[in-house]
């Protein structure tokens, strides 16, 4: 129990120790979120704006990059979303339960060999991934797995890391009397196990499903490996191609936009997995959500704030549309994103840029006086 503070130069160390606490703290949690505002910054601005440097100010083109992002038929977001959420959560529901389940049996069960079994899966969980990745993708090509999801959820049921933690819990927190008092009153062990142990180790289990589905989520070696097809690749593999495109007509905007639509469905999940299995903190979790949605209110302010001519100018006139850049990669060609244009205003030329190792056409919108 800790001692109260009597004298005033006790209760000024106190409040210097916490002064200096409370600060270390802010400039790490100001370290951590100031990438995610660059993040966010930069997915309203175009191309060459991002380019010119940082700004603390939202830009003009948020609707212009996600709409350049939904529009891309060779980046299907809808596709790859859906395909990121099928394995991380197939493979954090496996992986949560079956490590507990082994974790249980270890701690709950003598039998011979025992201590080496225990010391076999903490060695497996020293191994790197990429050390088993060739001999993985030989074998699930042979049982003719490759291109499917069943390669990326199944292994999962392996994991000595979630393991670990679950073991380190149930020494912790489970007194084997508990489990002594079922059996005795005639429950059988998965009854045991599913009603009893599952609920005492529910705040592990948050924690773990949070981390296992955030891993899966942003796995991109083994996903890139297996799978082949447009209609089978993961976000990961998504922001990849958008990242490694043709420089000429490649967007940082539309990448940065990218990024953040895969992001936001790892915090919705982290917000309501720890709604779902602390009670306890369900008030904090809806009071984050609620802040949340007042930071995309203000944010959405000071976008409208900024473009409030522009808009006016738009729902105005009613021959007027929204064009995107195409060619917002190539330095000099196009109008700024998101400018609404006339259509008896826009002169379109078709360039051909050609040597020995390039090929391309490049379509420029443009005013004309």
């Amino acid at each position: 129990m800790a001692r109260t503070p009597k004298t005033q130069s006790e209760k000024a160390t106190l409040a210097a120790r916490r002064a200096w606490c409370y600060l270390v703290l802010v400039l790490i949690s100001f370290l951590c979120l100031f990438f995610f505002y660059v993040l966010v910054i930069n997915s309203t601005r175009t191309h060459f704006e991002i380019q010119k440097g940082f700004s603390l100010l939202p830009g003009k083109s948020l609707v212009t990059n996600f709409r350049n992002v939904l529009a891309d038929a060779n980046i299907p977001v809808g596709t790859g979303i859906r395909n990121s959420l099928i394995v991380s959560a197939c493979s954090a529901a496996l992986s949560v339960y079956f490590s507990a389940l082994t974790a249980y049996g270890i701690y709950a069960y003598n039998f011979r060999f025992k201590k080496a079994a225990f010391a076999i899966i903490l060695l497996i969980m020293t191994m790197p991934t990429q050390v088993s990745a060739l001999g993985f993708l030989q074998l699930i090509t042979k049982m003719g797995l490759k291109n499917s999801f069943v390669p990326l959820i199944l292994p999962s049921i392996a994991a000595p890391t979630v393991f670990f933690f679950m073991k380190q819990y149930l020494d912790a927190s489970l007194p084997m009397e508990i489990v002594e008092a079922a059996r005795i009153d005639g429950a059988g062990e998965f009854y045991t196990f599913n009603k009893i142990v599952l609920p005492i180790m529910k705040p592990a289990l948050a924690v773990q499903a949070i981390f296992s589905f955030v891993a899966s989520w942003n796995n991109y070696f083994i996903p890139a490996l297996v799978l082949d097809s447009a209609d089978k690749k993961t976000l990961p593999i998504l922001i990849a191609q958008l990242r490694s495109a043709d420089f000429l007509k490649f967007d940082m905007g539309k990448v940065y936009m990218m990024v953040a639509i895969a992001i936001l469905p790892v915090i919705v999940v982290y917000l309501l997995l720890k709604l779902v299995f602390n009670l306890r903190s369900r008030r904090t979790t809806l009071s984050v959500l609620f802040g949340i949605w007042v930071l995309i209110l203000i944010f959405l302010g000071v976008y409208l704030v900024k473009n409030y001519e522009r808009i006016e100018e738009a729902f105005d006139r009613g021959d007027v549309e929204w064009y995107f850049n195409k060619t917002s990669g190539w330095h000099g060609a196009g109008v700024p994103d998101g400018i609404p244009i006339r259509h008896d205003t826009v002169r379109v030329e078709t360039v051909t840029l050609g040597d020995s190792t390039l090929r391309d056409t490049v379509r420029i919108e443009y005013y004309t006086e």
